[in-house]
């Protein structure tokens, strides 16, 4: 995961990545402290909040997430959960369900 700074929907990598890496961010909006939190709840990374980020606070975060295993761990977890699915294919299905209904038996939007 990256936040904080970057343009709409560049920080859109899920915890626990397809390469099992731990994840971090520094969140600036309310949906980046919601991903984080759910990053940090299931220990596959940590966040410094962008009003809390000083340099002593981000190296103690980045320093946890290198050398504490459990994070590793968890990320390879996660992306083991992850790998099981491809959202692009999920995401096309939903978009295609959802519009289809929306038109109802007359094939006309409803």
């Amino acid at each position: 995961m990256q936040c904080g700074g970057v343009p709409w929907g560049q920080h859109r990598r899920i915890p626990g990545d397809r390469g099992g890496n731990p994840g971090s961010g520094i969140p600036e909006n309310a949906d980046q402290q919601l991903s984080t939190a759910v990053l940090e709840e299931n220990g596959a990374g940590l966040g410094v909040r962008v009003e809390e980020a000083s340099p002593s606070r981000l190296l103690r975060a980045l320093e946890k997430l290198l050398f504490d295993p459990q994070y590793r761990r968890s990320a390879q977890r996660w992306a083991t959960v992850f790998g099981r699915y491809d959202s692009g294919v999920m995401f096309r299905r939903f978009l295609a369900e959802t519009l289809d209904a929306g038109r109802g038996s007359t094939g006309q939007p409803g």
